[in-house]
């Protein structure tokens, strides 16, 4: 009888939980799914017009150095005096590298800074 309850019990236990299992998956109650609406975004259209555009960006800023620069004359006399005729580009211009930045007198007119 021993055997038998150690091989049946076991069994038994499992069947009865099988059973509370079956029974509570039939009699579960039945709930609707909740309905979840999607959102809608309101845009503004703008039509496409094709064009060869190229990147551009206005920076403003200054530029210093740590080091301050040694001028000279053109003449590279200290005790020559020179007249500037023409200041070609002012503080905040863009310049090119062929942009005189100042005008000399004629005699010294070979020599214009870059």
């Amino acid at each position: 009888m021993k055997t038998i309850l150690k091989f049946l019990l076991p069994l038994l236990i499992l069947a009865i939980g099988f059973g509370g299992f079956r029974y509570m998956q039939k009699t579960k109650p039945k709930n609707e799914p909740i309905k979840i609406e999607e959102q809608a975004y309101v845009v503004t259209i703008v039509p496409v017009i094709p064009t060869a555009l190229s990147p551009t960006l206005t920076l403003y800023g200054r530029v210093e150095s740590h080091r301050w620069p040694t001028l000279r004359t053109p003449t590279l006399s200290l005790s020559a005096n020179v007249e500037v005729i023409k200041v070609a580009v002012l503080e905040g211009d863009l310049k090119s590298d062929v942009m005189p930045t100042i005008s000399l007198p004629s005699p010294m007119k070979k020599r214009c800074f870059h």
